[in-house]
């Protein structure tokens, strides 16, 4: 699973305490190991965060189709999980609210971060700017 960088650094700087520039260095980290995982793994799922919540029926049809047990899978209920709004919320996509809680110095300090390889975020089909 992949997110889209600025989301992903929000929730490092946030939940973490990381720097915008160690935010994005560790962002840039974790797409290069999804990408090695893709590239030498004899099976895997790419299911980037984005889809998951913005085409739940097709993703859920990915993830049944690889690993079949998961035929119990519910999407349409309340998870519990790390949210900035501390309450449980069905499948939602937090990414342009994530984004927008970052000042325009840390999206400046992550970008210029991103833009040491764009290549990576070309790979998932990220840019700079959502």
């Amino acid at each position: 699973m992949v997110r889209q960088p600025l989301a992903h650094c929000e929730s490092l700087i946030r939940r973490d305490g990381l720097s915008p520039t160690a935010a994005a260095r560790f962002c840039l980290a974790s797409l290069r190991h999804q990408k090695r995982n893709l590239e030498q793994l004899p099976r895997c799922l790419l299911l980037p965060y984005e889809a998951l919540v913005d085409q739940t029926t097709a993703s859920v049809r990915a993830l049944l189709d690889f690993l079949p047990p998961l035929q119990h899978l519910r999407t349409d209920r309340r998870f519990r999980a790390h949210n900035y709004h501390r309450q449980n919320l069905p499948l939602t996509n937090l990414n342009a609210a994530k984004i927008a809680r970052l000042s325009a110095d840390q999206r400046e300090e992550i970008n210029r971060t991103l833009t040491t390889d764009l290549d990576i975020l070309s790979y998932f089909r990220y840019s700079l700017n959502p």
